[in-house]
């Protein structure tokens, strides 16, 4: 009974050690990711011309970047499964470490 509790606790430790390094590397990617800043272009036209405006787009995380379909509904009518992610094309990413 001895040995198969001290492989139970050998499970378990390794079971926490995994979940750490895993928590640990979700952590740094995301603060990597909060360092950055993000440019976007953006061209904008206005109603009844063809001239086009530039826009120029200064994000800090990506976490903007990102709109979910369901945060607009009220919750009784609220479209069933997970949030739908959309990605804004970037143009390009300057890192300012």
């Amino acid at each position: 009974m001895k040995e198969r509790s001290q492989t139970l606790e050998v499970y378990r430790m390794d079971f926490i050690m995994h979940l750490y390094a895993n928590i640990h590397n979700i952590l740094s990617l995301y603060n990597n990711y909060a360092k950055e800043t993000v440019l976007i272009e953006v061209a904008i036209s206005e109603k009844n011309s063809l001239e086009h405006l530039r826009r120029n787009v200064v994000l800090t995380t990506l976490e903007q970047l990102i709109t979910q379909r369901g945060a607009r509904w009220p919750t009784a009518y609220a479209p069933r499964g997970p949030p739908v992610i959309h990605f804004v094309q970037l143009r390009s990413v300057t890192n300012l470490h």
